[in-house]
């Protein structure tokens, strides 16, 4: 995301043209994975820490708890509050992203990017459900050190 952020400088708030081109590169960098995919089916897309954490923080705050949600070390999160959250972020600014509870300062602008390869990855493989660990590479280091 951080990548994509660098390469292509998204307008404030994103443009569609500028969704078209991100998911455009996207098509032509993944093509290997749906290839894979076509060969061992996956059913939900897991992703670790940072803007995962912060989608599930955003969806908790907005259509549940944060209760919900505190002290788990991972949660399933339903595409459809995921694409109502996409929607949102597409549409938002810097400014009005600022004020989401849930998504943190560091995370503002790069969030956007992150939500639309997330919204771009579950919806070309179809899945329905999305899943968040907050452990991430660090953790898996340490696991493997100790």
């Amino acid at each position: 995301a951080s990548r994509l952020l660098e390469m292509f400088r998204p307008a404030d708030p994103i443009h569609n043209e500028q969704i078209e081109e991100i998911s455009n590169y996207l098509d032509k960098q993944l093509n290997p994975l749906f290839d894979a995919v076509k060969k061992y089916p996956v059913v939900e897309l897991i992703g670790c820490s940072g803007s995962f954490e912060s989608l599930a923080e955003i969806i908790a705050h907005k259509f549940y708890t944060i209760e919900s949600i505190e002290g788990k070390t991972e949660c399933s999160i339903d595409v459809g509050d995921s694409a109502l959250i996409y929607d949102e972020i597409m549409k938002s600014t810097r400014e009005e992203r600022l004020e989401i509870k849930g998504l943190t300062k560091m995370r503002v602008d790069l969030f956007v990017v992150s939500m639309l390869m997330m919204h771009y990855t579950y919806t070309k493989l179809r899945l329905r459900t999305l899943r968040m660990s907050t452990y991430s590479l660090k953790e898996g280091v340490l696991e493997t050190l100790i």
